[in-house]
């Protein structure tokens, strides 16, 4: 293992350690206000809230990284643009008819995702193209089988 790998991979599991670490402690701070609020529906506890224990986020002394240790990381390999992301329901039925109206006469998922600039997620992507052919506004031109994706007709009203 090369050292530009080494320190990535010591990079991934930090951020990896950071995010378990914060997901541990919201998890205790829902336990202790679901405590709090059975406690008070049997009146065993008065209005006043419990102030919430200060929980270190921090790595451990051993795991935080030196000054001396720190090297810059090679730059990685680009991802595909990801989508937003948490999106309101209509953002994404918004996208994705906008880009099906960009669209040629006949399309698939692999059209839209470039349209978009991201590939949705697969079910969201589903589930907006089968309401769309349910309104009338696409139709299947030839079902998908194996790799081969479905392909869209669009239909003018």
């Amino acid at each position: 293992m090369s050292p530009g790998d080494y320190e990535r991979f010591r990079l991934q599991l930090e951020a990896q350690f950071r995010a378990d670490v914060e997901l541990l402690s919201e998890a205790y701070r829902t336990k202790l206000r679901a405590y709090e609020t059975v406690c008070r529906a049997r009146g065993e506890l008065d209005a006043q809230p419990w102030a919430p224990p200060d929980v270190s986020r921090s790595l451990p002394e051993a795991a935080a990284p030196s000054a001396a240790e720190e090297t810059p990381a090679a730059p990685e390999a680009p991802f595909p643009p990801q989508p937003p992301a948490k999106t309101r329901a209509y953002e994404m039925l918004n996208a994705i008819s906008g880009a099906v109206a960009q669209m040629p006469e006949v399309f698939d998922k692999h059209d839209i995702g470039r349209a978009l600039g991201f590939a949705p997620r697969r079910a969201t992507l589903s589930r907006i193209l089968g309401d769309l052919v349910l309104d009338g506004a696409l139709a299947i031109a030839e079902a998908g089988t194996g790799k081969r994706p479905t392909r869209f007709r669009k239909v003018s009203r």
